[in-house]
């Protein structure tokens, strides 16, 4: 039932500036966490469309990876030698995360924009 999929918590007197959705999507290889936070004056349901358009724009791009967890996955797979994955865009971050792990180790990595809302980063 799609009542089964879905768990509402409540929490109580805890510091926090207003409501959060938290979405997890399990596949076979992979789990996609989706959080939005909300803010003082940020209704709930705006929170709740704002986590709604992430997770929509993930799963559409096909992209393996989400932006957000990008730069955990870079070192490892640098370290591993041989690696590579799709995520939606080449963010600020994700670019200054590749160059300063290239700094540190002999490792290239190779960013190909495959098609909008997908980008192939690699290493060898």
């Amino acid at each position: 039932m799609v009542e089964d999929c879905f768990h509402i918590k409540q929490c109580r007197n805890i510091d926090g500036s207003g409501n959060a959705l938290y979405i997890e999507e399990v596949y076979e290889n992979i789990t996609v966490h989706i959080t939005s936070l909300g803010v003082m004056n940020k209704s709930a349901g705006k929170v709740a469309a704002n986590a709604v358009k992430a997770y929509q724009t993930f799963v559409k791009s096909k992209a393996a990876v989400s932006p957000r967890l990008v730069d955990q996955l870079l070192l490892p797979m640098a370290l591993a030698g041989s690696s590579e994955f799709t995520t939606q865009s080449l963010t600020n971050h994700i670019q200054t995360n590749i160059k300063l792990i290239g700094q540190f180790l002999d490792r290239r990595f190779h960013v190909v924009e495959r098609s909008l809302g997908e980008v192939l980063i690699s290493v060898k």
